[in-house]
């Protein structure tokens, strides 16, 4: 049906995302994604690719989901009382944590995301209540930063952005207020060089875009430290 549109404008829309898109295997996805009720999707666990060719043998295409559906157990490796806070395992802070960020628009959001957290099984009720101590005080943290004031115009959290040459990017959070960008990317753990060149893409990308003023963080949450890209 989408081929046979009578608008040329939506048809070469169309053409110009399937020359970098399996339309019918992305569909594909999608549909499996809803049909295990992957909580997970489609902020973090999005997988597009072209191949069209399918293993011998095999009846129907497999998906690289990369493996991110989470059970509670794995949130009891960061909060076990001998491995709490920084020293919690990696695992939890790049997953639970980041994702409960995802759903955090301004501070006042944080309650309810924790809450869905902990009504989705990622997190007990003591678990839930650590990871909301732990965030409420790196959101202050941040505070006079006015990344999640409530006055903020517009906020884009694991927006994707498509470069030219068709790679897809997707900042932690990026915040827009009167012309001036403001992109941040959580991280966890140690610092490292190659988060930096990451972060200059995406201010790369929103300049490209019109944006003059366009400013960068790296924001590592578990140490309540920032870096100024």
């Amino acid at each position: 049906m989408i081929r046979h549109l009578d608008y040329p404008c939506q048809y070469e829309n169309y053409q110009y995302v399937e020359e970098r898109l399996n339309v019918e295997r992305f569909l594909d996805y999608v549909l499996v994604q809803l049909y295990i009720q992957n909580i997970d999707w489609m902020g973090n666990n999005c997988n597009f690719f072209k191949s069209k060719q399918i293993k011998e043998g095999s009846e129907y295409p497999s998906f690289p989901v990369r493996g991110r559906l989470r059970l509670s157990e794995d949130a009891a490796d960061f909060f076990k009382d001998e491995d709490a806070g920084v020293s919690a395992s990696s695992r939890l802070r790049g997953i639970v944590l980041h994702d409960i960020l995802s759903q955090v628009s301004n501070a006042s959001d944080l309650k309810k995301a924790v809450d869905y957290a902990q009504m989705t099984g990622n997190l007990t009720a003591d678990e839930a209540r650590t990871a909301f101590g732990l965030l409420t005080e790196a959101l202050k943290s941040v505070e006079d930063r006015g990344w999640f004031a409530d006055d903020v115009q517009l906020t884009y959290n694991e927006a994707s952005l498509i470069d030219t040459d068709g790679e897809i990017y997707r900042p932690d959070r990026v915040t827009v207020c009167g012309g001036k960008v403001v992109i941040v990317d959580y991280k966890f753990g140690e610092h490292q060089k190659k988060y930096e060149k990451q972060v200059r893409k995406y201010m790369d990308m929103w300049r490209r875009m019109g944006y003059e003023d366009v400013s960068g963080f790296l924001w590592y949450v578990d140490v309540l430290s920032v870096v100024e890209v």
